[in-house]
């Protein structure tokens, strides 16, 4: 970019594809809404490595209310938390998630999810690692889809009121990769009742008709 465009942006508050951002938007973008904020796994206050030698499913739960089910996978939804899990599969298998549906899925909703708000990733999130974004789930929001149906702030995934089988909610959802990130970040305000998501892992050939292996 040349720095005369590079100061016209700034001076305007416009995104790359040159619409003017509200403040509202402005202070997200200073927040750091659209990643993980949590950078390197092994500093994240929650969360860590899943998928190392024979574990090939799991469940990531974001409220929990009894102290006894809290593990590294299982967290009460609270205020301030920076969750970070980076999930690992054998190579020649891809990864599939889905949300828990009799769970249901409550998270602070938000537009874009500036604020309390689930990252899913491809690949694993942190320094000189090669990632991409999959979505940023909150919400649900009114008038769009099933009941409890999350919200994509990325605006890659979600199910509009004319159309059917949202991916992570309606149908598992299945990764190019055997690698997987999932950020967790919460805000300073309401707490609510969180979500369930399980993932498991398939061989390559049969990755696109595999049955989920939970009930």
């Amino acid at each position: 970019m040349k720095l005369s465009a590079a100061i016209l942006l700034l001076a305007t508050g416009t995104d790359s594809f040159g619409e003017l951002k509200s403040k509202k938007r402005q202070g997200l973008t200073r927040y750091g809404w659209k990643w993980p904020k949590c950078k390197n796994i092994d500093s994240c206050e929650c969360g860590g490595r899943l998928g190392s030698g024979s574990e090939k499913s799991g469940v990531i739960t974001v409220g929990v209310t009894d102290p006894a089910d809290m593990d590294e996978n299982n967290i009460p939804y609270e205020r301030f938390q920076t969750c970070l899990w980076h999930i690992t599969v054998p190579k020649k298998h891809k990864i599939k998630m889905q949300f828990d549906r009799d769970f249901g899925f409550n998270v602070e909703y938000h537009n874009f999810c500036g604020f309390d708000k689930l990252h899913v990733i491809s690949g694993l999130y942190g320094p000189n690692e090669q990632f991409d974004r999959i979505a940023r789930f909150c919400g649900p929001r009114d008038g769009f889809g099933t009941a409890g149906q999350p919200w994509d702030g990325a605006r890659n995934m979600y199910r509009s009121p004319d159309k059917e089988n949202m991916p992570f909610w309606d149908v598992p959802y299945t990764f190019e990769n055997n690698k997987v990130s999932i950020g967790w970040d919460s805000d300073q305000t309401k707490t609510t009742g969180g979500f369930r998501l399980k993932w498991w892992a398939v061989e390559e050939e049969r990755a696109l008709n595999a049955p989920q292996p939970y009930s």
